[in-house]
Order: C-alpha cells, then structure tokens, then sequence
C-alpha cells in the first residue's frame, strides 16, 4: 500500500510538472507539487516550493498547514517557523488573508 501511495504522488508530480511547463508556474500549482513532494517524504524540496507560495493570498492558510506538517515530518523541526505559520493563520490582523478569510482562535 505504501509502494502504491508512492507512486501515485511521484504521478501527481509528473502531471504538475508537465502543466509547469505547458502553463507557466502557477501558485497552485506549486501547492500541489509541494504537497506530492511533502507526501514522497522530499521534505526540503516541499519546504521550498511550499515556501515560495506561502504568502500567497489565497494559499496561506493551505501552504502554511503544508508547512507544518512538513516540518513534523523533518529530522529537526524548527519550533519557531511552526510558531510563525500558526501566527500566520491565527492572526485575525493579518493583511495577507483578508478580513473575510481571518481566522480567529476564541478560548
């Protein structure tokens, strides 16, 4: 089961690779090559393609949980990055969600 889940995300990255070149490098398209990469356990390549989008609007919230669970995957996790990209999506000030997409954590 495992050998199959592998193939298929090395699949997805074929395919997102191919439209990379056929359409130009679209966000989310970077999001699912980042996801497909996390998923084959490449953990720094996904941290940097996730990287690269993760201030995107409308992938913030997408790219920095990516990133998180990248950074659990990883051999050393950076605590405060984590923190950071928590902040990102808890922040209801954050000007790159907008107000319609702020989140708020209320205890």
């Amino acid at each position: 089961l495992l050998m199959d889940g592998r193939k298929l995300y090395n699949t997805i990255q074929n395919t997102i690779v191919e439209c990379k070149e056929k359409y130009g490098s679209d966000p989310v398209l970077s999001f699912f090559d980042g996801l497909s990469l996390l998923m084959q356990d490449h953990i720094p390549e996904a941290m940097r393609e996730l990287s690269s989008i993760s201030d995107h609007r409308d992938l913030v919230i997408a790219a920095s949980f990516a990133l998180i669970m990248a950074h659990r995957k990883a051999r050393i996790i950076d605590k405060e990055a984590v923190l950071a990209m928590i902040w990102i999506c808890l922040n209801p000030d954050n000007d790159t969600l907008g107000g319609e997409y702020s989140l708020t954590l209320n205890l």
